[in-house]
Order: C-alpha cells, then structure tokens, then sequence
C-alpha cells in the first residue's frame, strides 16, 4: 500500500508542453494532491514541492526518491472535443516498479492511488 507519495504535474500526452499545458498540468497535479491529502490515506507532496518539475523528462522513480516518498503519480493529459481526459501510472519509487495505471477525473485517481 502506498503511504507517501508524490504527484507529478500532468504532461500533455502529444509531446512538448505550452505554457498553457503546463499550467493545465499543475492544476490537475494540484487537484489529485488535494484529494489524496484530505482522504488521509496516503501523505502526499504539497503542490509547492513539485511545481518546478514541469517538464517530464526526468525519471520518476529518481523524483520520488528525492522527494523522500516511496510511490510517484506521473499524470498525462490530451484536450480533445472540449474535454480533457487524464490518465495516471503509479510507479514504486525504490526500484521504478509500475504499480497502477488508470484514467478518470483527479478524485477517481485519487482514490485508486489511495486504495493501491
């Protein structure tokens, strides 16, 4: 079970991000890291120590052990017909193992995490 963990800020799942998607990218890290601290589950990362990692190109699993958790959410998203869909994996920050991965809002995210 997790009981730390880091939220990524989302990346758009067609390759480089705009200002735009990174802002988008945040709030939906920012909604998920919301949900996950008030379930009282899993300890989560604060919004403020992760806002700077906003270009996906580090690894996940070397994130998480620098922000002293042991899961990551790395979170992607795609803007299509007005809707924006997102979809998370869940990697163990000890080895880069892949624990989860699924797609819906931030709270159904954040609900799967905290169950995993």
């Amino acid at each position: 079970m997790v009981s730390g963990a880091a939220v990524l800020p989302a990346q758009p799942s067609h390759g480089t991000a705009s200002d735009g998607d990174r802002s988008i990218g945040l709030a939906i890290a920012d909604a998920v890291i919301d949900r996950l601290g008030r379930n009282g589950v899993v300890s989560v990362r604060p919004t403020r120590a992760i806002h700077m990692l906003t270009d996906g190109r580090a690894d996940r699993a070397e994130l998480g052990r620098a922000l002293g958790v042991d899961s990551v959410v790395a979170l992607r998203f795609d803007k299509a017909h007005q809707a924006l869909n997102v979809t998370a994996d869940l990697v163990r920050a000890h080895d880069g193992a892949h624990l989860w991965n699924g797609a819906g809002a931030p709270e159904v995210i954040a609900e799967s995490v905290a169950a995993h």
